[in-house]
């Protein structure tokens, strides 16, 4: 069923480790004040993520805690021609996603031995998800029992443990990390079931809820380069690589009918013994399944250049350009076992997601007031991958978003606290016309028009020892 492929999009995209969709800029709170224009900036364990030719530790080892709260807010003028989505039965104007604030914890710590520096942390790069109210029954569509409130879901929340090491030879260095990735995901959706196109129009399609619950387990690693030219300028180089994601899901369908006894008293004496089966499916009932799903999931290619320029003892201005190769996720096998609400066998299926490769531009500037404060500030504009024929709320990264940044860091001899906050912004999007991408009778979009605005706060604490 369709359901099972939004699930697998889903974990798959919450493994990427790269803004864009539910994705923040990435790690480390002052990462984060300049944008993430982080591959000459990044600091301390934050480095294995960003470039891990920057890990360093002036001190014999330093500990880095971080705390992120993101509140993502997403309005949706559904324009799906759907019954019971955008009209007639009901007229739907806007849709705003279920307000939630997310938090993401990130730790590390760095150290030397003898001539090279050595990083490790467990951190959180995605934790984010989406709630809306957006099917309700149709006038005439009675059933006894009541549809969820919140009909389209998603949780997801990626673990990342990553070791890293970088060592220097005169005024170039290059660094090495990797290590596990672990996801979990909660999924839920609607599929409307077409029945039988004579009915009358509310009776057409039955709304099945779909809920989705799994984990899975990859692999990661980022090769990075730094060069200084000079005391004022210096480029630093980043890539990063993905085995393929073994996943493994289990699928709750609940298929929910009308109650009505006139068409149920029509089947029963319409000449066709066959048919008699149907009535069932007339009666206001709530027919429940199971299912499983597994699936090699392939991850795209990471590049990233990015300079440092400092004019003065007090200024840093930093700029990043990131692309990342989308099109390698296309067409993936899913396998699937269990039965549909029907009692009919599941049969294996193909993702289908047709994304983009993008690109997208950072920019950072930090300032030092004296010896104990810095300002930064920070801005980048990231392209979507998603095209409008796979695109739906699940996933609400409608558009090309723009990220704005400010932070401050107080800094002591072997203590230092950092502060940002970042206001991200995609302008609205409007589309028509549902589109079933890999012609299997189903839609694979979602269309109507989206508008999306997060904001996120953000500290972090470092110890020198």
């Amino acid at each position: 069923m369709k359901g099972f492929k939004y699930f697998l999009f889903i974990v798959g995209f919450s493994l990427f480790l790269n803004a864009g969709g539910f994705a923040l800029s990435g790690v480390g709170t002052r990462e984060l004040s300049l944008g993430g224009a982080a591959r000459t900036s990044a600091a301390g364990f934050y480095s294995v993520y960003w470039n891990p030719a920057l890990i360093d530790s002036s001190y014999s080892k330093t500990l880095q805690l971080s705390l992120s709260e993101a509140i993502p807010l997403v309005e949706l003028s559904p324009n799906t021609g759907l019954l019971a989505y955008d009209g007639p039965y009901p007229q739907r104007e806007k849709v705003y996603n279920k307000t939630r604030v997310f938090t993401i914890p990130n730790f590390g710590t760095t150290y030397s031995l003898k001539n090279i520096n050595i990083a490790f942390g467990l951190f959180i790069p995605f934790g984010l998800g989406a709630s809306y109210d957006l099917y309700d029954y149709p006038v005439g569509f009675v059933s006894n029992y009541d549809y969820p409130q919140y009909d389209w879901e998603s949780d997801l929340k990626v673990i990342a443990a990553f070791v890293g090491f970088s060592k220097s030879f005169g005024k170039f260095r290059a660094g090495l990390s990797f290590g596990p990735t672990y996801s979990s995901i909660m999924f839920r959706k609607v599929h409307l079931a077409t029945v039988d196109s004579t009915l009358p129009v509310e009776y057409a399609q039955f709304p099945v809820d779909q809920k989705m619950e799994g984990s899975g387990w990859g692999f990661g690693g980022a090769l990075g380069l730094f060069y200084s030219f000079n005391e004022k300028f210096s480029a630093g180089f980043s890539f990063r690589g993905f085995t393929k994601n073994k996943l493994k899901g289990n699928i709750n369908l609940a298929l929910y009918t009308p109650k009505n006894d006139y068409i149920k008293n029509y089947i029963k004496n319409d000449g066709d013994p066959s048919n008699d089966g149907d009535t069932l499916f007339f009666q206001g009932d709530k027919f429940e399944s199971s299912g499983d799903v597994k699936a090699d999931f392939p991850l795209p290619m990471n590049f990233g250049l990015g300079f440092k320029f400092s004019p003065s003892e007090k200024l840093n201005l930093f700029v990043d350009f990131d692309y990342t190769l989308w099109q390698f996720l296309d067409r993936v096998p899913l396998d699937l076992s269990g039965n549909d609400p029907k009692g009919e066998p599941l049969s294996d299926d193909t993702l289908v997601l047709d994304w983009e490769n993008t690109f997208r531009v950072s920019l950072g500037v930090e300032y030092f007031l004296n010896e104990l404060m810095v300002l930064r500030t920070g801005f980048y504009y990231d392209q979507s991958p998603i095209p409008e024929k796979t695109l739906d709320p699940l996933i609400p990264d409608a558009g090309d978003k723009f990220s704005f940044n400010l932070g401050s860091g107080f800094r002591f001899t072997k203590f230092s606290v950092d502060l940002n906050y970042e206001f991200v912004y995609s302008p609205k999007k409007s589309f028509t016309g549902l589109q079933d991408a890999d012609n299997d009778g189903e839609f694979d979009n979602f269309p109507g028009e989206y508008s999306t605005v997060v904001h996120a706060f953000g500290i972090g604490i470092n110890f020198k020892f």
